[in-house]
């Protein structure tokens, strides 16, 4: 066996077919999989695509395969697509891990006290255990997938070509929302739920999860569309999480020096674009409805309109057809290349926005005056 691996992995350095096509065809079976046919699809993609993260790991350290990973961002639809299951994969398994763990730490603390959990009767004791089981099986699984995947971020962020890829309008918030969220779950309030014992056990490091995060964060830092993703994450974006984070980093050491002041430099600049956010959405006072996207409500940049008559802004649609092909209002089907634009709503958007930001100067010119 050995002496075939070795065959193998000498096709792999040296057949030019290779290193040309192997990687992008691996990064598009990443997406392809997640309809396997199977009753058990919903885990058969996970062992899947654990496999598929240690291979692709791999080939980023040799040059000619790291070249193909990046050529393939540049077929922008299908790693649109990739990096939309890595956002779901990562999100998911997150979840699912830090819930099983928050459900150990509540059973550890319940058998902490000896005598009150021996006075269960036997058959509750024996299906509590049988659970308590399966959910360190489950926590140690989903775990390990969640660290995988969040490597696979870090590494591919780190080309600053394949950066830019993640900052496209339809892939922007939903970065900055999934790191958002993993910062709440690493160290805010509810941090301290996770406080497992023996944590090894279920492959959890917390320090370095949050290092990973927080190093994806500064290499996407100087990308100004990831700043402004960040911060119109109202569910989640939080500057207290920043600081907790480097706190914990700075104590830890962990991170480079550099790191540390992009992280606290990147923390201070959303906070500045928050609060100039805040001033001109109270600037435009009530916007009209003609002006808002009919899936989120917010005022539109590049509205579109869909053959259902829905007028939408690109980027909440193209989002939203990364995971379903259809138009959301009608159920039919629906592809990008039948967005059609909206000019005449996208016009009246700029006058409107014109007009309030012409009045705001007007007023402040009389009260200088």
């Amino acid at each position: 066996r050995a002496h075939g691996s070795d065959r193998l992995a000498a096709v792999f350095q040296v057949h030019p077919l290779a290193k040309k096509h192997l990687a992008p065809a691996i990064m598009q079976f990443f997406v392809d999989i997640e309809f396997t046919g199977s009753h058990q699809q919903a885990y058969d993609k996970y062992e899947f695509r654990h496999e598929m993260t240690q291979i692709l790991e791999y080939f980023w350290t040799l040059p000619d395969y790291r070249a193909a990973m990046v050529g393939f961002t540049r077929d922008t639809p299908h790693f649109v697509r990739f990096i939309n299951m890595l956002i779901n994969d990562s999100i998911y398994s997150m979840d699912e891990a830090l819930t099983k763990l928050a459900s150990i730490h509540a059973m550890q603390l319940e058998m902490a006290d000896e005598a009150r959990w021996a006075s269960q009767p036997r058959q509750q004791l024996h299906q509590r255990m049988q659970t308590h089981q399966q959910e360190e099986t489950h926590a140690r699984y989903f775990m390990q997938f969640t660290t995988e995947v969040l490597h696979m971020m870090k590494y591919l962020s780190s080309d600053k070509e394949v950066a830019a890829v993640f900052m496209l309008p339809e892939l922007a918030y939903r970065i900055a929302s999934m790191l958002n969220y993993f910062l709440v779950q690493l160290v805010g309030a509810k941090s301290k739920n996770l406080k497992v014992k023996n944590p090894d056990k279920y492959l959890f490091n917390p320090a370095k999860l949050l290092l990973t995060v927080c190093t994806i964060i500064t290499q996407f830092s100087p990308l100004p569309e990831f700043a402004q993703a960040v911060v119109k994450d109202d569910r989640s974006f939080d500057p207290s999480n920043m600081r907790k984070a480097l706190k914990v980093l700075s104590q830890r050491m962990s991170m480079p020096l550099d790191g540390l002041e992009m992280l606290e430099q990147f923390c201070e600049r959303c906070v500045a674009l928050k609060q100039q956010e805040d001033e001109e959405e109270a600037e435009l006072g009530e916007v009209p409805d003609e002006f808002l996207c009919e899936i989120t409500m917010d005022i539109m940049e590049d509205p579109v309109r869909l053959p259902s008559g829905k007028v939408v802004d690109r980027k909440n649609i193209c989002r939203h057809l990364l995971s379903d092909e259809t138009d959301p209002y009608s159920r039919k089907r629906l592809t990008v290349d039948m967005l059609e634009p909206a000019p005449d709503i996208k016009a009246k958007i700029e006058a409107f926005r014109a007009s309030k930001k012409g009045s705001r100067s007007a007023a402040v010119n009389m009260e200088v005056g």
